[in-house]
């Protein structure tokens, strides 16, 4: 804990001249003084970099405090110098305790680009599996704020206030944003809506579901055409049908069947929440469906787990820096170190 005031905390994220927010209960303690930044070509000693990275995590909440038209060019000189630092932190390989992590993660979700937003989505969700803070409340605002960025609908409505749920990404038959159960494994308030009915035995029908497509390849719905299997997957997700880690876990292997971006983002979302069900839990599905939802719109992958079939990387590919890699190679990413 850093010594000095405490404040109550808004995720306010200034985007080309305009500010949104996403609200958040995060409480900090700021340090009363603000030492400049610490550059040099030797390693400083973990504990140095996770009391830097810390001390930019209070500073920039602070600086979002005092944010106003008047001081605005300044606050966003110091914004940069921070997110700076803290990229060239993450490159050089020296992020260790999850809170590093998250530290990282909340000054990029603060950039301005879809770069800076995309990694620090990477960087939120292994602290979102351990469930460290409000990470797993990050990880849905940095996934909405790269989605916005690219021009794509918010699958959460975390980045702007109040929530539009008309405005949300929708899924399914019935053409719904994601249930209020899933909103609730990332730490957000349920949409006010009429109350979602349930899917009976979602994750029972799911697994008979799966198990029909075995052998099968993955399927690459024509044009008009959705296959029977993939449309009731679609539903029972958005019903709120789906429970346990389990559930979630064969919600993301029917969904990664198919090619379609829209159901690969829901895989990717699926595969998180199963990891947040679990906690600890194998992250990989979480990186695989982030990488093909990429190449889908025609991204490059960052973690590199789309492959040929010679086992190399699909092209194209911009790989995230390697102490991230390293992180998503291990079977428990989640795991405090």
């Amino acid at each position: 804990m850093i010594a000095g005031r405490s404040i109550s905390l808004l995720w306010v994220v200034p985007l080309a001249g305009a500010a949104s927010a996403v609200s958040d209960t995060r409480t900090q303690t700021v340090e009363a003084s603000t030492p400049s930044l610490q550059k040099g070509p030797a390693k400083p000693s973990q504990k140095e970099i996770s009391k830097e990275l810390a001390r930019h995590f209070s500073e920039h909440f602070a600086d979002q405090g005092q944010w106003s038209e008047a001081n605005a060019a300044e606050l966003q000189r110091r914004q940069a110098e921070r997110r700076e630092r803290v990229v060239e932190i993450v490159t050089a390989g020296w992020l260790s305790t999850l809170e590093d992590w998250d530290h990282a993660a909340v000054i990029l979700h603060y950039g301005v680009s879809p770069e800076d937003f995309l990694l620090a989505h990477v960087l939120a969700i292994p602290p979102g599996i351990a469930d460290i803070s409000l990470s797993r409340n990050l990880v849905a605002g940095t996934l909405d704020h790269f989605l916005a960025s690219i021009e794509r609908k918010e699958l959460f409505g975390t980045q702007t206030v109040p929530v539009v749920p008309e405005e949300l990404a929708r899924f399914g038959p019935a053409a719904a944003p994601l249930p209020n159960d899933l909103r609730r494994l990332f730490m957000l308030e349920p949409l006010k809506r009429k109350e979602e009915r349930r899917a009976a035995a979602g994750g029972r029908e799911l697994r008979k579901l799966l198990e029909s497509l075995a052998g099968e390849a993955e399927s690459v719905p024509e044009a008009g055409s959705t296959p029977a299997w993939l449309a009731r997957t679609r539903e029972i997700v958005c019903q709120g049908g789906l429970k346990s880690e389990s559930d979630f876990s064969t919600a993301t292997s029917l969904l990664s069947r198919s090619t379609e971006a829209d159901d690969l983002l829901l895989a990717h979302v699926c595969a998180l929440a199963a990891s947040f069900r679990k906690g600890g839990a194998e992250v990989r599905p979480c990186a695989e469906t982030l990488d093909r939802f990429l190449l889908a719109i025609g991204r490059p992958q960052v973690l590199g787990t789309a492959t040929t079939a010679t086992g190399t990387p699909r092209e194209p590919v911009q790989p995230v820096p390697a102490v991230v890699l390293e992180k998503y190679a291990r079977h428990k990413p989640g795991k405090q170190e």
